[in-house]
């Protein structure tokens, strides 16, 4: 308890450092910014539901079109208010102290409802949830991808190409490691799916895998040193392209959060 104390008290601000005008000053900006963080927090909520009223009455393909003309938005932009929307429609942010970049994190569909509930939780008690914050509760939450790896028997043998090797991730997923365009996927994955994503090494490289929609994602490479960005991408094409449930395949892993992703939001990999 006396460390808690200690940690809670180097958090404050020393305000008697500074001089009298100084100090009231400052404390009132400080008022005033922590108003304005819970009034812009409120307000995202309140964008996200008239995005998702309009949505629902323009339909998918007018709604893009609707965003690009009016806002000069695109679909991914619109989902993080939606999200927000959808997850804290029932709450009242005017009374708390959340961030506008910590609520498109919590409100994201890969974080656990778990990191919501601790985040709003602390929130009420006053605290004042950063982006930072919000990032170390969704890590805390996230289920860890460390289930046994179980390799399934192959036994077709292809003299063309090189032997691959299948792997089991856990009930949904599975992970091939050769080319993907060899008959032996090919055979494997013989129906039509509804999502390829591809982060091909050379970018004249072409699946001959067949999918309703092929996301060549070769320009995302470099972003995929960063988290947050791979995250956000990847949320976007995955929650437009696809539902719960649908086959995503993924050719040339630049990291295993990609399946971590799709396994979050429900897809089968």
């Amino acid at each position: 308890m006396v460390v808690s104390a200690i940690s809670q008290t180097d958090k404050m601000f020393n305000y008697t450092s500074l001089d009298a005008a100084t100090s009231q000053f400052v404390q009132q900006q400080t008022g005033e910014i922590r108003a304005l963080i819970r009034r812009t927090a409120q307000e995202i909520i309140e964008v996200g539901q008239k995005l998702i009223e309009v949505k629902e009455r323009l339909g998918h393909g007018q709604f893009e079109g609707w965003l690009q003309a009016e806002f000069d938005w695109t679909q991914m932009t619109a989902n993080r208010f939606m999200h927000v929307a959808k997850q804290f429609k029932s709450n009242n942010l005017l009374d708390l102290y959340i961030a506008p970049s910590a609520l498109y994190v919590l409100a994201a569909p890969s974080t656990p409802a778990a990191a919501r509930s601790e985040a709003l939780a602390r929130a009420e008690a006053g605290e004042l949830i950063t982006h930072k914050a919000a990032r170390a509760l969704k890590q805390k939450y996230a289920v860890p991808q460390t289930a046994p790896v179980l390799s399934t028997p192959h036994s077709t043998a292809v003299a063309s190409a090189p032997p691959g090797s299948w792997w089991r991730l856990g009930k949904k997923h599975f992970l091939y490691c050769g080319d993907p365009n060899s008959p032996e996927f090919l055979q494997r994955i013989s129906q039509r799916i509804g999502l390829l994503l591809a982060f091909p090494p050379n970018p004249d490289w072409q699946s001959s895998i067949l999918s309703e929609v092929r996301m060549m994602m070769a320009e995302y490479l470099p972003q995929c040193q960063n988290a947050d960005l791979l995250d956000e991408i990847l949320e976007s094409h995955l929650l437009h392209h696809s539902k719960v449930g649908d086959l995503v395949v993924s050719c040339f892993l630049p990291s295993p959060d990609i399946l971590s992703i799709i396994n979050r939001l429900d897809r089968r990999g």
